[in-house]
């Protein structure tokens, strides 16, 4: 079925050449890591067999975060939960000259997001950080299983692993950035409480949010809850 949709969706052969390698992958034919060569001009190294190819189509192929839609191109995006790059480079090849700052806190993805930054030229405008972003007035480190998400990270690494993490708000203070155009979220469940816990001021520096959302049993906690929130504000 995923494949059906994949080879049905116009964008996969208006925005990547050699579009073969990604079906491969969907096929778990693709065993080392491929470059994917985009039509815009921009190239993508991807880890076959890996979590990789779901962001490459949820971003590039079917443009789930409507990046094409928007009116007017952003100055400033703030990325959480960057993976590989794919968001990053794709917004970079849409938007010219736009200014990113991308958060990724596992190591080896954040290890790949640099390499591809890198391999388009991209340092001055994308600018990186090894970093999971949590709730307001966090410490600096927490566990894992204090992070209220990013179940990749927990299934990856032990539960006692202790990361190094950072806030929306402090992401906004140490930047000095006063209008953030775009807020793109897909950090794996922990959307709740780093929006939940931010002030009023804050949603009032941010134009849009584009964002991925996690269902879970709490009421607080759904798709239809964060919506009113994010309405009310």
């Amino acid at each position: 079925k995923r494949v059906g949709e994949l080879l049905l969706n116009p964008g996969l052969f208006r925005e990547i050449n050699n579009w073969q390698e990604l079906l491969l992958d969907f096929l778990n034919i693709q065993n080392n890591k491929y470059v994917l060569h985009l039509r815009r001009g921009g190239k993508l190294i991807v880890r076959g067999q890996s979590f990789d190819k779901w962001p490459v189509s949820e971003i590039i192929v079917r443009d789930d975060y409507c990046l094409k839609s928007l009116s007017s191109a952003p100055e400033i995006i703030i990325d959480l939960g960057a993976g590989i790059g794919d968001f990053c480079l794709y917004a970079s090849l849409l938007f010219p000259g736009v200014r990113i700052y991308a958060y990724e806190p596992d190591v080896k993805s954040f290890l790949l997001l640099l390499r591809n930054i890198n391999s388009n030229s991209l340092e001055s405008h994308i600018h990186c950080f090894k970093l999971a972003v949590t709730k307001k007035n966090a410490p600096e480190k927490l566990m894992l299983n204090e992070t209220k998400g990013y179940e990749p990270l927990i299934s990856l690494y032990p539960k006692t692993l202790q990361i190094a993490v950072t806030t929306l708000d402090k992401i906004f203070s140490q930047h000095h950035i006063i209008k953030c155009d775009l807020l793109k979220i897909d950090i794996e469940g922990a959307e709740y409480t780093v929006l939940y816990s931010q002030p009023d001021s804050l949603f009032n520096k941010i134009v849009r949010i584009h964002m991925e959302c996690h269902n879970y049993y709490e009421n607080r906690f759904t798709d239809k809850a964060l919506t009113g929130f994010l309405e009310s504000k």
